[in-house]
Formats: structure tokens, sequence, C-alpha cells
């Protein structure tokens, strides 16, 4: 690519980049549930392999870029009466909404919340990781593009210092590619998600047209669903061979 494409600036997907710092939190997690592996009925193995508490442990404290921009969405449709109900702010929707759990064969209900800080109770290590994935987290929704080289390279000081093998790695990945992490920073909107789609639009269109013989017929369907909500097809201007 730096061949054919010598003065383009390369960018890294956030989506991905962002992955290997949730990745590495969740194998944190994995390593230490194996490790009461020898009683599977312990508070610790349960808490640890419980898939809701999987997410809450993956998800971001605070409010993404995202759900921001879907909160302000609603709220400009709440004040021209077409939404209900204006929208609060996600923190408290989320963290302070009620979630059942067993206790004492009885189901309760609790805050998320406290249910975040009873998982990261469990052990110092699993909640030095988590800090670390907030931070970094916070780096991608708040710095802008002039300080992020310089806050990502505190953060991978931070993921050395932890001693923790998965968050190193995480960090290791982030480091080798930096530059192009950085890059995105430029414009928020930089994203491979629409050839992404693209690609997986087309992946069911080849599984759906398992047979086919004509291939014109193929190309007409994939063409009129790939452009139906991007761009009108003119129909009368693509030809099939009988």
């Amino acid at each position: 690519m730096k061949i054919c494409f010598p003065n383009a600036i390369f960018v890294a997907d956030p989506f991905h980049y962002t992955r290997y710092v949730l990745d590495g939190l969740d194998k944190v997690r994995i390593r230490l549930m194996h490790s009461y592996e020898n009683n599977k009925k312990s508070y610790e193995y349960n808490m640890l392999k419980n898939r809701v508490n999987r997410k809450l442990l993956l998800k971001s404290f605070n409010e993404t870029k995202g759900e921001t921009k879907k909160r302000e969405k609603k709220e400009v449709m709440y004040k021209k009466g077409r939404a209900r109900k204006m929208s609060k702010d996600k923190f408290n929707d989320f963290w302070y909404g009620v979630m059942k759990v067993k206790r004492n064969n009885k189901y309760v209900e609790i805050f998320r919340l406290d249910r975040l800080h009873e998982i990261l109770s469990i052990n110092n290590e699993l909640s030095l990781a988590y800090s670390l994935k907030e931070e970094f987290l916070r780096i991608t929704i708040n710095v802008k593009y002039e300080n992020a080289k310089e806050e990502l390279k505190k953060w991978i000081k931070k993921c050395n210092d932890s001693e923790i093998s998965e968050m190193i790695n995480a960090a290791k990945t982030i480091n080798n590619w930096l530059d192009s992490i950085v890059n995105s920073f430029i414009d928020e909107r930089y994203s491979n998600g629409f050839t992404e789609a693209n690609n997986n639009t087309i992946d069911k269109i080849i599984g759906a047209a398992y047979g086919y013989k004509n291939f014109d017929f193929f190309r007409l369907r994939a063409l009129v669903i790939l452009h139906k909500s991007y761009a009108p097809v003119n129909l009368k201007n693509l030809k099939i061979k009988k």
C-alpha cells in the first residue's frame, strides 16, 4: 500500500484497535477465572464466568461519542414532538439501572454500578486492568489529535508498569500502530465500517445465490441490494443475457 499510495495518510479503524484493549481485559478475566477452576461453585469463579458481568467489565463507564450523538438526537426529536419521553443521561440510565442477581436462593435487585464494584473487588489485578481499559477509552473519547500521541505513550507506559501480561501485549500492538492510530484522531468519522458492511452484504448475496448459473443476474441482484440504501439504481441500463 505504501508503494502504491506513497502520499496517503494511513488510518487505523477505532473499532479494531479498541478491541485489542478490550480483549486484553477479557483475557485477564478468563485467566483469573481459571485460577478458581478447582472450585467451580466458588463465589469468585461464578462472578468471573457470568456473561452479564463480562459485559459490565467491557462497557465504557463514561458515555461514548456514539451514545452522546444518540442522546442528542433523541432530545432534538423530543423537542420537535416526535419522541414520547426525553432521554436521560446515559450514565444514569445504565449504571443506576437495576439488575436481578441471585442471593441466598432469592433474586434481588441491585444497581449495575454496585455489581461492577463487586466484580472489581475480587482481584486487584482485574481492577488495575479495568482502570487501564477505562483510561484508554477516555483518551479515544476526549483527547484531541494534537495531544493524542503523548497521551497514548503515557498509557502504554502505565500498561508496561502494571506487569499484567495481557495488557502489556495490548499496549505493544497499540505502540506498533501508534502513528496510524493517532491519525484516526484527525477526524472521528474515519472508519471502514461502510466497506465492511458492503463486504458482509456481498457474502450474504453469494450465500443466497448458491446455484445461480447466470452471472449477469447475480450481478444485477447484488447491485440492487448494495445500492438500495445509498443510491438509486437505473435498472434500464442494466442488461441481462437470456
